[in-house]
C-alpha cells in the first residue's frame, strides 16, 4: 500500500495485492512483465504530424491572446464588473443558470490554485449567467477579471486542528507583472 496526500488534504491509497506496486516502488522493475521505463522513439511521420499540430495550436493560441488583449484594453476604461467583462466579450446573459455546471464550478472553487478561486463563491452564478451557461466563456470572463485586478488568488484548503476545530487559512494573493499573458 502507498498513501499519497493530494493538495486538498485528502489521502489517496494505492494498493495492489499481487505485489506489483511493491516491486515497482522498491526498484525491482525488471520482474514486472510488460513494464518499459522509457518511451519508444517516434516515427518521422508521427513526429512531423505532432510538430504540425503544435504549430497550429500555438498560432491559434496567439490569435486568441491578441483578441483578449484587445478586449482587456476596452476593459481598462470601466470599473471591471462581471457584467461589463461579459458585455465587452459580446456574451448574452442567460435567464436561468445551469445547475449542473454551477455545481461543478463551485466544486472547482475549493481546489487549490484553480482559476475559479479568483472569484468569490457567491459570484460564480453571476459569471455563469453572464456567460450564457458556457463554461469556456465563463473562464474567459474570469481570466479577464484576473488580468484587470492584477493578481491571482490562491485559497489554501481547510484544515482541522488537533482539537477538531476547523481552520480556514487566509487567501494568498500573487501580484502579476503588467505584461502577464491572458491565456
Amino acid at each position: 500500500q502507498v498513501f499519497l496526500r493530494d493538495p486538498d488534504g485528502y489521502y489517496l491509497e494505492i494498493c495492489n495485492c499481487d505485489e506489483t506496486l511493491t516491486k515497482f516502488c522498491l526498484g525491482e522493475k525488471e520482474d514486472l512483465k510488460g513494464y518499459d521505463e522509457g518511451a519508444k522513439p517516434l516515427s518521422l511521420s508521427t513526429a512531423s504530424t505532432t510538430i504540425n499540430l503544435m504549430q497550429r495550436w500555438m498560432e491559434k493560441l496567439e490569435s486568441e491572446n491578441v483578441a483578449m488583449v484587445e478586449k482587456f484594453d476596452q476593459l481598462t476604461s470601466t470599473d471591471g464588473s462581471i457584467k461589463q467583462v461579459a458585455s465587452i466579450l459580446g456574451y448574452e446573459k442567460a435567464n436561468v443558470v445551469d445547475e449542473d455546471v454551477l455545481q461543478t464550478l463551485r466544486d472547482r472553487h475549493s481546489i487549490y490554485g484553480d482559476l475559479w478561486q479568483n472569484v468569490e463563491e457567491s459570484d460564480i452564478e453571476e459569471v455563469l449567467l453572464e456567460a450564457s451557461n458556457d463554461p469556456k466563456q465563463a473562464e474567459k470572463i474570469v481570466k479577464l477579471l484576473v488580468k484587470y485586478r492584477g493578481k491571482t488568488i490562491y485559497r489554501p484548503p481547510v484544515v482541522f486542528k488537533s482539537d477538531g476545530t476547523k481552520y480556514i487559512p487566509a487567501p494568498i494573493e500573487k501580484v502579476h507583472s503588467p505584461n502577464m499573458p491572458l491565456l
